[in-house]
C-alpha cells in the first residue's frame, strides 16, 4: 500500500466556548461553506483564491522579453478547515490561511505547549524570544546542528521563548515540531485521519512532561489574546480613573535618551507648551483637563514628545499609551504593562523576584540631592564638592575588545572602591540597560588586567586599580544609583527588578557588593 503523501499542517485550537457558529475570519475574507468531515462530524471549510496577476518584479523584468514576461501570472489560495476532536474545536489552516484567523478565538501558547511536550530536547533548531532589556529586541536564534535549549545561551530571567523549533520524539508528529500559538508540522494523514491527530496534539498539550527542560516558561508569557487585551486596557483606564489606585502606574520614557541634548518633553508640539523634565501621569492628565475621564484613545492617541535642546523640534515622540507602565490584578493573577505589551507574570516568580530585590543592601552613603541639571552635570558637581572622594568617570569611554566597542566604567568611583552608576529613573529598558552596563564593567575589571590598565590611565592617582594581580573583587562595592521626583519609598517595575535581580547574581558569584541608592531630584532650580 503506497504511503500517504506529508501535508503540511498548521493548527490552532480554539477558544472553549466556541461553536461553528461563530466566525472565526473578518466577513468576506474567506468564502465559508458546511462540510462534513470524515471521522469528524459537521465542519467549516474557509476558502480564498486570489487572481492570477503579474509577479512584482514582472516590470523590472519586462524590457528583457515583454510577450514572455506578460505571460507570467501567479495567484494565491489559502484554506483553513474547523472541525471538533474530542471537546474542543480546531482550526486546520493551508497555505496562507493562518493569517485570516481572529486571534480572538484562538488559544494562545497552545503551539508552544504542544511542541514542548513533543519536542526532543536534544535536538532543538531554532528558537524566537524577546529580549527584556534596552533594545526590547525581538530576534530568531537558529542552530546548524541539533543542540540542546542551553546551547542557545537563553537567559531564562531576561529572555521570553516565543516559538520552538525541533524533532519529535514521537515519529507521529512528522520530522520536525514547531510552536507557537499554533503548532505546525508536517505529517502523511489523510483527511478522515485528522481528527484523530487533532486529538493527539491536544493530548500531548495538556502534558507537564515540559517542565523537566521548561519549565521557565510559565514564568511570564506574552498576551496574544485581543479580548483579554481589551479587558486589561479597561482595568486599566479604570485604575487610572479611580486616582487612589493609580500607585502601580506611571508613565516612564520608553527608550534611552541623550538628556544633554533634550530640553524636556511635552505633550503636544505647540510653541506655547513649556517643556517638563520627565513624564508624569498627572501632568498629562492637567495638560488635556481628562482627569477623571481618561479614555484608551486619549492613551493611544496622544503623544510625549521630547524636545531638542532649543525647543524647535522634537527628537522623539510615543504614544502616552506604549509610555505606560502599569500593573494590574484581576482573578488573582498579576499583569503587566510595558512598552505597550501585555504579559501575565506567575504569582510564584513575582514573590521569589521581589524577595531578592528587597534583601538588596541600601547604599550607606547619602548623595546629594539632583537639581535642574543633566547627569553629567550632576556627576561633576558631585565630583568636584567630595574634595577627591569620587572621581569622574563619565563619559569616559574605555575602548576594549576590538572593533567600536566601548564600555564606561562606572559615572563616579570613591577611595573606598565603590563603582557607582547613576541613571535618572524611567521605563523598564531603561534601568534594565544601566544595570547590564555595570555588570559588563564589574566582570571585565576584575577578570581582565588589560582592561584595568585602561581604565587606570583615566583615572587619578588616588584612585588606580591594582595591576600586580591582587585585584580582589571582595574588596569592591558595585553601587546603582537611580533619580527621581517620586517619593523615595517609589518601587521599580517588575521587569527592572528582574534585571536587577540577574546582575546583583551576576556580581555575586565575581565576589562583589552590591548596593542600591536613590537620588532625590529636586524642583528647585539648578543646584549649584
Amino acid at each position: 500500500m503506497a504511503k500517504n503523501k506529508p501535508v503540511k499542517l498548521n493548527v490552532y485550537l480554539l477558544k472553549k466556548g466556541y461553536s461553528l457558529a461563530d466566525t472565526i475570519v473578518e466577513d468576506g475574507k474567506m468564502s465559508e461553506s458546511s462540510v462534513e468531515i470524515p471521522n469528524g462530524g459537521p465542519g467549516l471549510l474557509y476558502i480564498n483564491r486570489s487572481s492570477p496577476r503579474p509577479p512584482t518584479w514582472a516590470d523590472f523584468l519586462e524590457p528583457l522579453d515583454e510577450d514572455a514576461i506578460s505571460k507570467l501570472k501567479v495567484a494565491t489560495v489559502s484554506a483553513i478547515v474547523v472541525l471538533k476532536a474530542g471537546d474542543r474545536f480546531f482550526a486546520a489552516c493551508f497555505g496562507h490561511g493562518y493569517a485570516y484567523v481572529e486571534k480572538r478565538f484562538v488559544e494562545s501558547r497552545f503551539g508552544l505547549r504542544t511542541c514542548l511536550n513533543a519536542v526532543d530536547p536534544q535536538t532543538i533548531r531554532t528558537l524566537d524570544k524577546r529580549t527584556f532589556d534596552s533594545l526590547g529586541k525581538l530576534s530568531r536564534e537558529q542552530s546548524t546542528r541539533p543542540v540542546t535549549i542551553s546551547e542557545f545561551g537563553l537567559e531564562v530571567d531576561k529572555d521570553l521563548l516565543r516559538s520552538i523549533v525541533g524533532k519529535p520524539r514521537d515519529e507521529g508528529f512528522g520530522s520536525q515540531i514547531a510552536g507557537k500559538d499554533s503548532v505546525c508540522v508536517r505529517v502523511p494523514i489523510t483527511i478522515a485521519q485528522l481528527p484523530k491527530f487533532l486529538r493527539k496534539c491536544l493530548k500531548e498539550s495538556k502534558k507537564t512532561d515540559y517542565k523537566a527542560n521548561f519549565e521557565f516558561i510559565d514564568n511570564i508569557a506574552e498576551i496574544s489574546d485581543p479580548d483579554l487585551k481589551q479587558e486589561l486596557d479597561v482595568a486599566l483606564i479604570e485604575a487610572i480613573n479611580d486616582t487612589p489606585t493609580t500607585h502601580k502606574i506611571w508613565l516612564a520614557v520608553p527608550d534611552i535618551v541623550d538628556w544633554e541634548a533634550s530640553a524636556g518633553f511635552k505633550y503636544s508640539t505647540s510653541k506655547k507648551e513649556h517643556c517638563v523634565d520627565d513624564i508624569r501621569l498627572s501632568t498629562f492628565q492637567e495638560k488635556w483637563e481628562i482627569t477623571g475621564d481618561v479614555t484608551k484613545e486619549h492613551l493611544k492617541g496622544k503623544k510625549v514628545y521630547q524636545f531638542n535642546s532649543a525647543e524647535t523640534a522634537p527628537l522623539n515622540s510615543w504614544s502616552v499609551y506604549h509610555c505606560l507602565y502599569a500593573e494590574i490584578t484581576s482573578e488573582g493573577r498579576l499583569y503587566i504593562l510595558t512598552e505597550g505589551t501585555w504579559y501575565h507574570v506567575a504569582q510564584d516568580f513575582v514573590k521569589n523576584v521581589e524577595k531578592e530585590v528587597k534583601a538588596l543592601p541600601t547604599y550607606a552613603k547619602p548623595l546629594e540631592k539632583w537639581g535642574d541639571e543633566h547627569e553629567d552635570q550632576y556627576n561633576k558637581r558631585i565630583a568636584t564638592k567630595s574634595k577627591g572622594q569620587y572621581a569622574l568617570m563619565d563619559r569616559k569611554m574605555i575602548r576594549h575588545g576590538g572593533g567600536s566597542s566601548s564600555i564606561e566604567f562606572c559615572d563616579l568611583f570613591s577611595t573606598d572602591k565603590e563603582i557607582i552608576h547613576v541613571k535618572h529613573y524611567s521605563g523598564s529598558s531603561v534601568l534594565s540597560h544601566l544595570f547590564h552596563q555595570g555588570t559588563v564593567s564589574a566582570v571585565m575589571t576584575a577578570g581582565d588586567p588589560e582592561f584595568r590598565n585602561k581604565v587606570n590611565a583615566k583615572l587619578p592617582a588616588s584612585h588606580k586599580l591594582p595591576l600586580d594581580g591582587t585585584f580582589q573583587a571582595s574588596d569592591y562595592e558595585v553601587v546603582y544609583a537611580i533619580a527621581t521626583r517620586e517619593p523615595l519609598s517609589f518601587d521599580l517595575p517588575f521587569f527592572s527588578k528582574v534585571s536587577l535581580r540577574n546582575a546583583f547574581r551576576e556580581l555575586r558569584v565575581s565576589g562583589y557588593r552590591v548596593s542600591l541608592a536613590k537620588i532625590r531630584r529636586t524642583k528647585l532650580a539648578k543646584i549649584t
